[in-house]
């Protein structure tokens, strides 16, 4: 067609071959950054893939003193044992809301401010809420698949005892480690010893009102 269309058919049809060439170029170039910069981030993915790295992840030792209290035959010590090991995998501000409220509460007790008992109660209050919530989610999924519990040969009376157990130690650390300092160093101790065990016991009431029902 260019060489029969007559003479200017073919420097316009060239010129047309040589803009979409030159197009194609550009748009190519402008392009080349992001598409080698995702194709050499999947080559790599491949050529680095790994078998993931297990770690396995245990009861502490203060948990495996407090479930030593635990019958193994039974298997309640299994389940408290899986329970302590779970929560410090998917929860670990577990532990970390322990041990800073067991600070707040020898920093409270080294600096005596003026609401001494305010500050103690207002302490033990907030990890006992913890706790109670704590408590609960050991019932729940990642750390507990009730109908699978259910299927295995340990009776339900032994794995309420270990969530027990359990939720319990979350309650009774902070009030007997950073309690019991504050007390001990409280302008009035038996003020702050009865504010410490009203909390901790109407908490641990509720803990064990959600073992009862734990849906």
């Amino acid at each position: 067609w260019a060489g029969h269309g007559g003479a200017g058919a073919a420097p316009l049809l060239l010129a047309g071959v040589a803009a979409l060439g030159g197009g194609a170029v550009w748009w190519g170039l402008r392009a080349a950054p992001r598409a080698m910069t995702a194709a050499a981030r999947e080559i790599s993915a491949l050529d680095r893939e790994r078998l993931a790295h297990v770690e396995r992840v245990g009861p502490s030792p203060l948990e495996r003193l407090w479930g030593r209290a635990l019958s193994r035959g039974a298997g309640a010590r299994a389940v408290y044992e899986k329970d302590a090991a779970l929560l410090r995998r998917r929860y670990p501000m577990v532990y970390v809301a322990s041990a800073a409220s067991i600070g707040g509460l020898w920093i409270v007790a080294l600096t005596v401010p003026r609401e001494y008992v305010a500050w103690v109660g207002g302490i033990a209050c907030a990890v006992a809420v913890y706790a109670v919530v704590i408590a609960r989610r050991l019932y729940r999924p990642p750390i507990e698949e009730p109908r699978l519990l259910r299927s295995l040969a340990i009776p339900e009376t032994a794995a309420r005892s270990a969530k027990r157990a359990g939720a319990a130690l979350r309650m009774l650390a902070p009030a007997i480690l950073g309690g019991g300092v504050a007390i001990a160093r409280a302008p009035e101790p038996l003020t702050a010893a009865l504010v410490v065990a009203a909390i901790t016991a109407a908490f641990f009431a509720a803990g064990a009102f959600v073992s009862r029902h734990p849906g």
